[in-house]
């Protein structure tokens, strides 16, 4: 369990070999290749572009059949293909390939501006149907002698409508044809010499021109749509069979993209190379493990030359190594920062603690039963990549602790088996904690959180304590951090008496206090001079608020412990109200699933963030620098097939 760093090498080598090399070095996938500082470089921007733009096409492809078609294996794990070579024959048939992506492509894009015909023309048919009961087309029209009006007034203008209308009745027929909402849609007929009175009436009324013109009457109109309709929808189906039709190519379209996704790659790393007339060079970090078997093959196999610096370089991207407890918890540090070259791995320290972290925050049993089948059950049968099934590994871990912490406290769904057995079976039974009930006595679970707290910062100091033995730097090690983990050492035993009640741990806990601090007096100011040495210690023994600091911090493990106690509880008495009648159990089933459903979601997030704050400000600013690279390899790195050779 440590810190894997890679070593530098260069590589140069004839260019008719760049292409054999480089297919080895990715199938290898154990060197992180660097971009060299020149203008002597091969422009494969365009290339990288097309492949890109391919690589998007056949991505929607698939995308969009996939949608159509059921896969059978779309609940099994990543597919692994036995032969590597099935690749030459997918460049082969590349323009096969893009033949079907294109005949998918061009189906997908015809079925939408369908469905957006039909659509404006339902728009159309919703807006006719108010005017069934009309039968002439509802057109605007003018002719020599008349005109012919359709469109709207606002209901607040009805009755001035009606009043206004009997002055100009002799010269205009109008008629309302319906209502909706605060609107009225009404036509009217005038000759055309009255025009400037009718003109001046329809003012009055607050009049708008419908702009919306057909050239049949309502009903006519909607059957001739429906037409449309059921044509539009005919050809939609011609459409979609086609792209069902396949659905054989899928599989082959996957390979594909697959294969568009190496090309990328590789041409990426052209794009870092020296060329030269004949010869190119490659810079680049090697996993240490495959140093040999990259040496063998570079200079045996294809006749090049290859130089190992042995000399770690302050730049060498890193990576880590740990068994499958630790390994999930990676990512929460690769988030932060990875190590440098003077840090040591945090992970196998602060696995525990983050699982048991969360465990305590999350705190409900239920929760950690489901949080755990659920995590199982998506890695058994999802297909997911690497990095999210080690998220799901973590949270797996922290679904086991949250259950352990949960009866440690005695919640499962809060106090649902005695608010269930009340209300469905007429008994009071309920779930005893097996350690201590959280909302009865929060001061012991307060002490020992603050207590979990400050063994976490110790172990952060003393590993800042390793680190300083490690550069040789003794004066930091002993006069500005040994004092500081008997200071520590002192408090946890204070805290710990709290709840152990013991004279003989009270005692050697002020003693160890009072010597850190002293030590701190005298030695941390070692770097000053003169009187200054001791004002110096003066100064650094206030550093101690900081730590107190960092140590209330960890009251979090308390408050949000109880925190998903209290609102489940809540939640069940809620779901209880309703009575113990059919109607009052079917809302407790509702209410339950509801509340629990919030209450989960709420605290599984608070639990998330707090336990990664702890680790990132309190555990982490102790002993870890960050700032490091971590190690990318040119390998196979593809979304739908693992590829190997025999």
């Amino acid at each position: 369990m440590a810190i894997v760093r890679t070593k530098p090498f260069l590589i140069a080598a004839s260019l008719k070999k760049r292409k054999q090399i480089l297919e080895t070095m990715q199938f290898l996938n154990c060197s992180q290749i660097e971009e060299i500082e020149s203008k002597k470089k091969e422009d494969v921007s365009e290339i990288i572009k097309t492949i890109s733009d391919m690589e998007t096409k056949a991505e929607k492809a698939i995308s969009i059949i996939s949608k159509y078609v059921f896969s059978k294996n779309s609940m099994k794990t990543i597919k692994k293909v036995k032969e590597i070579e099935i690749l030459k024959t997918t460049k082969k048939e590349k323009e096969k390939n893009n033949d079907i992506i294109k005949i998918v492509l061009d189906c997908k894009k015809k079925i939408m501006e369908l469905e957006k015909e039909i659509e404006k023309i339902n728009i159309k048919n919703s807006f006719l149907k108010n005017y069934v009961n009309l039968d002439v087309p509802i057109k605007n029209l003018k002719t020599k002698n008349i005109t012919l009006l359709f469109g709207e007034i606002n209901s607040n203008y009805e009755k001035t409508y009606n009043e206004k209308f009997l002055k100009i009745k002799d010269i205009a027929y109008s008629e309302q044809i319906f209502r909706i909402n605060q609107n009225s849609a009404i036509y009217i007929i005038y000759l055309n010499k009255f025009e400037e009175k009718v003109r001046k009436f329809l003012n009055e009324i607050d009049f708008v021109l419908t702009t919306t013109q057909f050239e049949k009457p309502p009903k006519e109109e909607i059957l001739a749509n429906n037409k449309k309709i059921k044509e539009m929808q005919r050809k939609i189906i011609n459409l979609e069979n086609e792209i069902k039709n396949n659905s054989e190519n899928l599989e082959s379209l996957k390979i594909f993209v697959d294969w568009l996704k190496l090309r990328r790659e590789k041409y990426e790393t052209i794009k870092k190379l020296i060329i030269t007339k004949n010869v190119f060079l490659l810079k680049g970090y090697v996993n240490a493990k495959y140093l040999k078997k990259l040496e063998e093959i570079i200079v045996k196999e294809y006749d090049s030359h290859i130089e190992v610096f042995e000399k770690e370089q302050e730049s060498s991207p890193v990576f880590f190594s740990n068994n499958f407890f630790v390994t999930p918890v990676e990512n929460v540090t690769k988030t932060y920062s990875m190590p440098s070259k003077n840090d040591i791995d945090p992970n196998p320290v602060m696995a525990f603690f983050y699982y048991m972290f969360f465990g305590m925050m999350f705190s409900d049993a239920g929760y950690g039963i489901i949080l755990s089948f659920a995590c199982l059950l998506m890695l058994c049968f999802k297909k997911i990549n690497k990095e999210k099934k080690e998220s799901l590994k973590m949270f797996l871990f922290c679904g086991i602790s949250t259950t352990f912490w949960g009866f440690m406290y005695g919640s499962f769904f809060g106090d649902v088996i005695f608010t269930f057995s009340n209300m469905f079976l007429n008994k009071n039974l309920n779930l005893a904690p097996i350690w201590i009930n959280t909302t009865q006595d929060p001061l012991t679970l307060l002490i020992f959180s603050i207590s979990i707290g400050i063994l976490q910062i110790l172990i952060g100091i003393i590993l800042k304590f390793y680190i300083h033995l490690k550069e040789k730097n003794l004066k930091e090690a002993f006069f500005c951090t040994f004092n500081w983990i008997v200071t520590l050492l002192g408090i946890e035993l204070l805290t710990s008496n709290f709840m152990l009640k013991s004279d003989v741990l009270a005692m050697t806990g002020k003693l160890l206090v009072l010597f850190g601090l002293v030590l701190t007096l005298i030695f941390s100011g070692y770097k000053n001079k003169g009187i200054m040495k001791i004002v110096g210690g003066i100064i650094n023994i206030y550093g101690i608020t900081s730590y107190i600091s960092d140590i209330l911090s960890y009251s979090r493990l308390m408050a949000l412990g109880i925190a998903t106690g209290v609102i489940a509880n809540v939640v069940n008495i809620l779901a209880s109200m309703a009575g113990k009648d059919l109607f009052g159990k079917l809302i407790f089933i509702l209410v339950f699933i509801v509340g629990h459903l919030l209450n989960f979601s709420i605290n599984i997030l608070g639990a998330y963030v707090h336990t990664n704050r702890l680790q990132y400000v309190e555990f982490f600013s102790k002993f870890y620098t960050g700032g490091g690279r971590l190690f990318k390899p040119f390998g196979i790195h593809t979304k739908y097939f693992e590829f190997f050779k025999k």
